[in-house]
């Protein structure tokens, strides 16, 4: 993991709404919209990938092409990450889950072979890995294929340190018109870090 680099409002031209929404108890703009999955599900049986790492791929490599999801709040200052990575949930023994995290990799391939084997490792476990928790390179994903969900809230701690870590969850596969296949993707980002438009450029590029 390289070292961010610290970046000042100004910087971000965003000096005032930092400081307005970092007031708030629950900081967070959460959106949740269809988006098609088509072309990533293509890319992915082209290639031997399977339908999770493919949608995974698809969901990091949209985050880190937008700047504003790649930067943090750590401690009194704001940093930008050159890439992210995820920390996903896995379903283990007993419907238990458990975190996995698996390096960024710009080489579907690749990525998605250190997706296995992170997912392997963390269904073994029956106590949850929090050994990356502190990474503030990450993003927390989660897969509900089984809800063809509209809405989604994640827990989120409200200590003294604000949590800036963006939040990404998609939903159950469905059929659309074409043959095309579109799923619900919900993100949830601080307001002071990232707007709308920052999000909807996310969406697009998926």
């Amino acid at each position: 993991m390289k070292t961010p680099k610290t970046v000042s409002t100004s910087d971000l031209n965003r000096a005032s709404h930092f400081e307005f929404y970092s007031k708030f108890g629950w900081p967070w703009i959460d959106i949740c919209a269809l988006v098609d999955v088509t072309d990533a599900l293509d890319a992915g049986r082209e290639r031997n990938v399977g339908v999770f790492a493919s949608c995974l791929f698809q969901v990091m490599k949209a985050v880190n092409s937008v700047p504003a999801l790649r930067l943090r709040i750590e401690g009194d200052v704001i940093v930008e990450h050159d890439s992210c990575s995820p920390s996903f949930t896995v379903k283990g023994q007993d419907d238990l889950f458990n975190f996995a995290c698996a390096e960024w990799s710009d080489d579907l391939v690749t990525f998605a072979s250190r997706v296995t084997k992170s997912s392997k490792m963390a269904s073994k476990q029956r106590t949850l890995d929090l050994s990356n928790d502190e990474r503030g390179d990450l993003v927390f994903v989660t897969c509900l294929p089984w809800l063809d969900f509209t809405s989604i809230h994640h827990p989120r701690p409200l200590g003294s340190q604000p949590d800036s870590t963006p939040r990404i969850a998609w939903g159950k596969l469905s059929e659309c018109p074409a043959g095309r296949k579109s799923m619900p993707l919900s993100i949830s980002v601080h307001h002071g870090l990232a707007d709308g438009v920052h999000i909807a450029e996310f969406l697009s590029k998926i």
